[in-house]
């Protein structure tokens, strides 16, 4: 059912079925990954943010970089820049700067962002959108662009430059 809504998901199967059958199943049906329990956590995330980076790297085919004004961010070490002084985010931090970057002055809803970062709406606060969007111009102030971030109340946020 994913892959008819979008071929660009990527999904990763964790499953107690080992046996190779099962995982030449899994890729058959253009499964993305396929994780064996017990598993580790941090393996897992790095899987994630493998398949993320490879998206995003694809999508934008040779793009080296994003860039709005003097805000960038190197596609291959995955670090953001204002003037070439390296900003130091959070993990969520960069997944919503990234998501700013590549949709500049468009606006993006907290329901858009749980769907990117989340996948669903659980109440725990670190899955906020507003506190994670506070985190990332808390981060931003340094650089005098946190005001670059904007909220629209009651529908979201915004990345803009103004004048």
């Amino acid at each position: 059912m994913i892959r008819h809504k979008s071929d660009t998901i990527p999904i990763i199967i964790i499953s107690c079925l080992w046996h190779i059958d099962w995982l030449e199943k899994g890729f058959l049906i253009w499964v993305n990954d396929y994780l064996v329990k017990p598993f580790r956590l941090r393996e897992l995330e790095l899987r994630v943010n493998r398949w993320f980076r490879t998206f995003l790297y694809n999508k934008l085919k040779t793009k080296k970089e994003l860039v709005y004004y003097s805000l960038r961010k190197d596609l291959f070490s995955w670090d953001f820049y204002y003037k070439d002084k390296k900003i130091n985010l959070t993990k969520n931090s960069k997944f919503i700067l990234t998501l700013f970057l590549q949709s500049p002055e468009t606006l993006i809803t907290d329901r858009f962002l749980i769907d990117k970062i989340w996948w669903d709406v659980s109440s725990v606060i670190e899955r906020n959108p507003r506190v994670n969007i506070t985190r990332l111009k808390k981060s931003l102030v340094e650089f005098w662009i946190d005001y670059w971030v904007h909220n629209v109340r009651g529908e979201g946020y915004i990345l803009k430059k103004l004048d």
